[in-house]
């Protein structure tokens, strides 16, 4: 498994690059979006569906808590 974990860090890295670095526009407003992703995979973190998201929820959130900012 680690051989496919291995495939998916460098996805996992550009698509944070994306979101945290690209903006984002809304009604023609610049917005700064923030990502964190979590992965998990089968059956090492869980067996079911609601075990590996549980998993890959707690893995992008362990470091930093949920944010939420609204701009004006």
């Amino acid at each position: 498994m680690n051989q496919n974990r291995s495939d998916v860090l460098p996805f996992k890295e550009r698509l944070i690059q994306v979101f945290n670095k690209t903006p984002f526009y809304v009604d023609g407003k610049s917005m700064q979006v923030h990502a964190e992703l979590g992965i998990s995979s089968f059956p090492e973190n869980g067996k079911t569906l609601s075990q590996l998201i549980g998993i890959s929820l707690s893995k992008s959130t362990s470091q930093h808590p949920p944010e939420t900012k609204v701009a004006s």
